[in-house]
């Protein structure tokens, strides 16, 4: 008994539908925040005929959260790479209180020999810096 009453809780914990709104099939909308990663991996070196990929990971809270678009844009003149980690946050929901672990791997293409550094920003627009690695001139 104690099982299903569980699996019972849990259902209706990741349904996230408002009570009001399951009888009309009005879905609450989540909101698009911009999260901070816990951390980047840079896998180095790189040069210039290679791919540069770099993976954010972190963590949720409770099961409100999903994981969004990671996206970057590299400004290649003063070598910064900005990185956009979106997440949907549920507020009208039922949340479980559970952490739950989330990773991107984001693809840069290949880039230009120099040294990079690698910012985000959070919700309210503070930039935060991650590290940095260096692209070399690749060898014939």
């Amino acid at each position: 008994m104690k099982k299903y009453l569980f699996v019972i809780i849990v259902l209706l914990g990741l349904s996230r539908i408002e009570v009001a709104g399951a009888a009309s099939g009005n879905w609450p909308k989540p909101e698009i925040l911009n999260l901070v990663p816990e951390k980047v991996f840079i896998p180095t070196p790189f040069d210039s005929n290679k791919d540069v990929e770099i993976l954010i990971t972190g963590k949720f809270m409770n099961s409100c959260f999903r994981a969004g678009k990671a996206t970057a844009q590299v400004d290649s003149e003063r070598k910064i790479i900005y990185v956009n980690n979106q997440v949907y946050f549920y507020e009208s929901s039922w949340c479980l209180q559970v952490i739950q672990s989330y990773f991107h791997t984001i693809n840069l293409g290949p880039l230009s020999p120099g040294d990079y550094q690698i910012v985000t920003w959070d919700n309210q627009g503070l930039e935060h810096v991650f590290g940095r690695f260096s692209v070399f001139l690749a060898q014939e």
